[in-house]
């Protein structure tokens, strides 16, 4: 690490570039010579990357730099700055231009304050005679830099170096127009002169640029924070910023933790973002499985697109008979590991309604049995009063018996639409996630309709519990639901909605909203939008203080595969 009085750069690179056939203006961040401590005060968050190439000025002619690779090139120093700019003020700038450079050399502390105090007591002699408006605005800015410099500021010199470029003369005047247009409507006054002195600031020479004394406060407006751009490295391609018109780019890993939440209503674009999801989480790499608990059996028609590979299950009363049953037995899911006995009585106590004051009976006979079909006729033996609700467990034997229908190596999708009983089907789908999460690593697991579960707390606190234990085992676990307010009823839902690194909003109706809008702090312009947003429009909030206003887009070709309604995309 280079001392805190060492000069720096920060540079900012735009770039075209095309992800998934989109054509989007990439930016590309390189910062050298500056301690890590400083980068983070002035709001900017170091990223490795390798800086981009820079083709070499080949030759000067009226006035225009003629690059090595055949384009054409003009640069700027930016003179004078408004009295204030809008936060994250360069991504105006990035349409316009090329390359955006920033040297900074740190202020060693106590010059600063010299510099200051001496500025001050000049002013305050000239002030007693004699005083105007602009001095005295000076003296109160100086005042103010005095107290930063105390506290946690520091005083930095930074100059602003501005590159545009053009595959023709054409194109670059039509550029250096717009750049100066826009700069002239910010009150930015800029120079270029004439090419050598452009030829020195495009090769960046440190004393060619016009320098500004700043504190690090002030100066986090200069820069586009990397929070206002997520594209993450090795992610997938998710949409595009609606403010920005930048693509999202999103890599589950570098959170936190692994979870997603995506809340929509019907016709918000949820399972088109669930679909889109998959499919490029594949594409880029992330795992090695995907298991889909598929409660209205949507996925399986398309599992082959999805991800190739990936086995179906249709799973219901019928399709169990045929193969000996679905083998999710809580009994048996204790015998083998896969849960404990708690969670095992809990399920069974919960799901047949065995009254609290017959749990110590529930334990015992359980906890002595192989199945519960086992756990029944011991009950039926001994006469307590528990035998009365075990024996509801036998219309459900279709559920317990058998083995379990496992993922093969790519994974799969268990579509539940033909279990009539939207509780056998709770039941079913959440034995299932426990089942394939036990064995899961690096891998995707999505939960669609997460409502159906709310109403059994013990259900929910299995994805509280795969939730909480995911990143150890590199799942990346998403969890989706059209109704979030019975979802946050339970305790365990609660938490998953709360604790997840990773939530996308998508449009809500008004009781779902209400309810969400204090777990996300949402401002009364995000409710609106919300209200009234089109399918595949919400807010993606990522851990990180990332805060994006996003538009999912599917491919046409996804568009056509995945639509379960045409046209309304």
């Amino acid at each position: 690490m280079n001392a805190a009085n060492d000069k720096a750069r920060i540079s900012i690179y735009a770039a075209w570039d095309s992800i998934e056939g989109f054509k989007f203006r990439r930016l590309l961040f390189f910062a050298e010579g500056l301690d890590y401590g400083l980068l983070m005060q002035l709001g900017y968050e170091p990223r490795p990357a390798a800086e981009p190439y820079r083709p070499v000025v080949r030759r000067v002619a009226r006035g225009i730099l003629e690059l090595e690779d055949g384009g054409y090139a003009r640069a700027y120093t930016v003179v004078k700055l408004p009295d204030s700019l809008p936060e994250a003020w360069p991504l105006e700038l990035i349409y316009a231009t090329d390359e955006i450079h920033f040297l900074i050399e740190p202020v060693e502390p106590a010059k600063a304050r010299r510099m200051i105090d001496q500025r001050l007591l000049r002013l305050q002699s000239v002030l007693r005679g004699s005083t105007t408006w602009q001095l005295e605005q000076e003296a109160y800015k100086l005042q103010q830099l005095q107290q930063l410099l105390g506290g946690k500021a520091r005083l930095v010199k930074i100059a602003i170096v501005l590159v545009v470029r053009g595959s023709s003369q054409e194109e670059l005047w039509e550029r250096s127009r717009r750049l100066e247009e826009l700069l002239a409507s910010r009150m930015v006054e800029y120079a270029s002169g004439p090419g050598f002195y452009q030829r020195r600031l495009y090769n960046l020479e440190w004393t060619v640029p016009v320098f500004h004394y700043v504190d690090t406060l002030s100066a986090q407006a200069l820069y586009p924070l990397v929070q206002e751009q997520l594209v993450d490295f090795g992610g997938l391609y998710l949409g595009y910023d609606l403010d920005t018109g930048e693509p999202v780019v999103f890599n589950p890993y570098a959170r936190p933790n692994y979870n997603v939440v995506v809340l929509g209503e019907t016709g918000s674009g949820k399972s088109m973002t669930l679909k889109v999801y998959v499919r490029r989480w594949w594409a880029a790499g992330l795992g090695q499985k995907t298991i889909i608990i598929d409660p209205e059996s949507e996925y399986i028609g398309i599992r082959e697109y999805l991800a190739t590979g990936l086995a179906g299950y249709e799973l219901s009363k019928d399709a169990a008979g045929e193969r000996g049953g679905l083998g999710l037995d809580p009994v048996r899911l204790w015998r083998r590991g896969v849960i404990g006995l708690d969670e095992a009585v809990d399920i069974v106590q919960e799901y047949y309604r065995v009254p609290d004051e017959l749990r110590g009976e529930l334990v015992d006979v359980l906890g002595e049995s192989e199945s519960l079909e086992e756990a029944a006729r011991l009950a039926e033996e001994r006469a307590t009063g528990l035998e009365n609700y075990l024996k509801a467990a036998e219309a459900d034997s279709w559920i317990y018996r058998g083995e379990p229908p496992l993922p093969t190596g790519r994974g799969a999708v268990y579509a539940l639409a033909g279990i009539r009983s939207r509780r056998a089907r709770a039941l079913v789908g959440a034995l299932l996630a426990l089942v394939v999460s036990s064995q899961l690593r690096n891998s995707l697991l999505v939960v669609d309709e997460g409502w159906m579960f709310a109403q059994y707390p013990s259900l929910m606190l299995m994805f509280a519990d795969i939730a909480r234990r995911g990143r150890k085992k590199g799942v990346n676990f998403v969890f989706a639901t059209q109704r979030p307010h019975d979802v946050l009823r339970s305790e365990h839902g609660r938490t998953i909605l709360e604790q997840s690194a990773t939530v996308l909003l998508l449009r809500l109706n008004e009781a779902s909203l209400e309810a969400v809008k204090p777990i996300y702090n949402l401002s009364e312009a995000e409710e609106e939008q919300l209200l009234d947003a089109e399918p595949g429009q919400g807010i993606l909030r990522v851990a990180g203080g990332w805060r994006l206003r996003i538009y999912v887009q599917p491919t046409p070709e996804e568009l056509r595969v995945f639509s379960t309604r045409p046209g309304e995309w």
